[in-house]
């Protein structure tokens, strides 16, 4: 009795979700957190199965992890996936394990909603491919600063001013643009 309360006192202040499932997925508990991330509340989750909350592309997955599980046989543990809240679906990290409830075998799991980081790594992605893209930029405008620098000298030098003006315009006409530095063009 002194485990059951302790496991309740833990389960209950954890700021991950938790939820005890058996062998067929039906689940025989839910902590306050579990509600939060789902959106359902402690009774609805008491009356829906862990496939019920599984993302149907990813539902296959989830009863195969659930049955080597209970088959005390290795599954990659925690990996990411979605599950499906009452209102839509959240992405989550979920972490499972064997173990008894009511002296039957059970799978307890483990679920921390990931959607802010998900947010700022799309957030990372896209600013790398913005410094990514300006630096990109940045390093043309410096080849094209260069490649008019030998194209003057070689005017200057060779009086080719009909080639060099030919070849200065040879370069993508994107050199011009996007770039927050004025660039020189040929008159």
């Amino acid at each position: 009795m002194e485990n059951s309360d302790n496991f309740r006192a833990l389960a209950e202040n954890a700021n991950d979700g938790i939820l005890i499932a058996t062998g067929k997925g039906d689940h025989v508990y839910a902590n306050r957190r579990a509600s939060e991330i789902t959106g359902y509340s402690l009774e609805e989750l008491l009356e829906t199965r862990m496939q019920d909350l599984a993302h149907p592309v990813e539902l296959k997955k989830v009863e195969k992890r659930l049955k080597k599980r209970l088959e005390g046989k290795s599954v990659p543990t925690p990996y990411e996936t979605a599950i499906l809240r009452k209102d839509g679906k959240v992405p989550v990290e979920i972490t499972g394990a064997k173990t008894t409830w009511e002296d039957q075998p059970a799978d307890i799991v483990i679920v921390r909603d990931i959607t802010d980081r998900k947010h700022k790594e799309e957030e990372l992605e896209a600013l790398s491919t913005t410094i990514l893209i300006f630096w990109l930029r940045m390093a043309s405008l410096n080849i094209r600063n260069h490649i008019h620098y030998v194209l003057t000298k070689v005017n200057y030098y060779f009086g080719w001013p009909k080639v060099t003006n030919y070849l200065f315009f040879l370069a993508p006409s994107s050199l011009y643009s996007y770039h927050p530095l004025p660039v020189l063009r040929p008159n």
